[in-house]
């Protein structure tokens, strides 16, 4: 796994002395981290995942991108012990109606070239999850068509309200939202993200259960009131889940000492989790693999 649980564990364990293979499936390194850093004004995450993979090379980890782990690689690649931080996938929720038409994930928009968020700026967006994820993608999305912040500045300031809607962009996007609070997992920082979310066409609507998707948008129930939200097209942010790994019960089946670590253990707590995880797991995994430093245990 190539997020900041597996490149800190990585780079721990290499500098306690242990030769140290990183594999992870994809091209880029970061995980979950990357589309963190693709929010306006987060660019800096970008800088931390470049740093911990300078850190892990520097360590002496041998880093291995594009590399799928399965039984084929395993057997040809055996190892002393596995640490396994494939960290989470993106939840799908059971929705009538969600194969009716195509429905995309956030990941895909974040990852998503120019051309298609360019095409995405004049459409009615509805955006399914109330999470930090799910209102970051809603500015990811608008900020891209909304005028700069000194246009915005001098529209608050000097334009009327009725003249300011005619200048906003065509588009539009509908956040639903299953709790109270939209974005409540940002804690501190959340007051800086909805002031932006105030002053872009999003509309906000909490305490909703989705009812169907339709080819036309989403029917919502809220409270015991039933609304439709007309969407062109309709994004699922509704949070992560463990990955489930075919890589684990190969691993048990073979009897092959392995942990895991970071997020994919369930523990969730994002970030903090898989730093404190890495650091944990390599402290008290790096000297089992020494037969004379288990003994002295």
């Amino acid at each position: 796994g190539g997020g900041p649980s597996g490149l800190l564990s990585a780079r721990y364990l290499a500098q306690m002395g242990h030769t140290v293979t990183l594999c992870t499936r994809e091209v880029q390194w970061g995980g979950l981290l990357r589309y963190a850093g693709l929010p306006p004004h987060k660019e800096a995450i970008h800088h931390n995942v470049e740093t911990l993979v300078r850190e892990a090379d520097a360590a002496g980890v041998r880093l291995s991108p594009a590399t799928e782990v399965d039984e084929g690689y395993l057997q040809k690649h055996p190892f002393d012990f596995y640490l396994i931080a494939e960290g989470c996938r993106e939840r799908i929720p059971e929705i009538e109606g969600i194969s009716c038409r195509r429905v995309y994930m956030a990941s895909e928009i974040f990852e998503a070239d120019g051309d298609f968020l360019d095409r995405l700026a004049g459409k009615r967006v509805c955006i399914v999850g109330g999470g930090s994820t799910a209102a970051e993608l809603a500015w990811f999305l608008l900020e891209r068509s909304d005028p700069a912040c000194e246009s915005r500045e001098f529209f608050d300031r000097f334009v009327s309200s009725e003249l300011r809607d005619t200048l906003r962009p065509e588009g539009k996007v509908t956040l639903l939202c299953r709790g109270k609070k939209v974005a409540r997992d940002l804690g501190s920082t959340r007051w800086i993200l909805m002031k932006q979310l105030s002053r872009l066409p999003v509309e906000l609507l909490t305490e909703c259960t989705i009812k169907k998707i339709t080819e036309t948008g989403v029917e919502v129930l809220s409270g015991d009131r039933a609304i439709r939200v007309e969407a062109d097209e309709v994004i699922l942010a509704t949070g992560y889940i463990p990955r489930g790994s075919e890589l684990t019960r190969y691993l048990e089946e073979h009897k092959l000492p392995f942990a895991l670590v970071g997020n994919c253990t369930g523990r969730g707590g994002g970030i903090m989790n898989a730093t404190q995880s890495a650091w944990e797991s390599a402290v008290y995994y790096g000297g089992v693999w020494d037969e004379e430093n288990e003994k002295k245990q």
